[in-house]
């Protein structure tokens, strides 16, 4: 069995879509000849200044100043899902991210909202030092620092790179996690309705299932 890492924001918390744009457009920062509002797209690096200009880069970490920046929001509900799986198939899941200060404890309880247990709540500034076994991220850069082999880039306009030597498969949106990791670490078999069924007929050894009283195994019975 396995633990299992996952990065906060941009993963767990979609925070430019429900924060960081929403501010650029308050701020009434626009790009290009047409001056049109900045879409998610255009956030093609982790720096906001590189891809969006000195201005950009001053809102949003206003944005991260804010002691609530995390209040008022839950968990989506099928990131959660999905996330509720992987708890019942590895060992532990946990939220695993580096705050500022200020909002610390903002984060710290949308992840309590997120279902994480206080025990799976790692706030840290190096995950290097976080035992777990995968990790779901955003950045590339990050499975580079913490050097183990088994990670999955959660897929964003601003890491559509591979930089050279560092090791990961992609999951592009929620819907591809669930395999990406299982590929990584093999799970054991997931059980579900059919796969329940499947191992109750398998479990007679004349090929029909227990329930249907195979009349061989009736005949043994009888004889014991």
């Amino acid at each position: 069995m396995s633990d299992i890492a996952i990065d906060v924001d941009s993963v767990l918390f979609p925070i430019n879509d429900m924060v960081i744009l929403p501010a650029f457009h308050a701020a009434g920062i626009r790009l290009g000849p047409s001056a049109r509002p900045i879409v998610k797209e255009d956030i093609t690096d982790f720096d906001y200044e590189k891809c969006l200009g000195p201005w950009a880069k001053v809102v949003a970490f206003q944005q991260f100043q804010r002691p609530d920046l995390y209040d008022g929001y839950t968990l989506g509900e099928y990131p959660r899902a999905v996330v509720d799986e992987l708890r019942d198939t590895y060992d532990r899941v946990i939220a695993v991210t580096s705050p500022f200060w200020q909002h610390a404890s903002s984060k710290w309880n949308y992840c309590l909202r997120a279902g994480f247990d206080h025990k799976d709540i790692v706030l840290c500034g190096d995950k290097s030092l976080v035992d777990f076994d995968v990790l779901l991220d955003d950045r590339p850069e990050t499975i580079a620092q913490i050097g183990r082999d088994r990670a999955v880039v959660f897929d964003q306009p601003w890491n559509r790179f591979d930089p050279p030597g560092i090791h990961y498969v992609r999951a592009h949106g929620w819907g591809e996690v669930l395999e990406k990791i299982d590929a990584l670490v093999q799970p054991p078999r997931r059980v579900t309705l059919q796969s329940a069924w499947e191992d109750f007929e398998a479990s007679c050894i004349h090929g029909k299932a227990l329930s249907k009283r195979c009349y061989k195994c009736w005949e043994i019975e009888e004889e014991l």
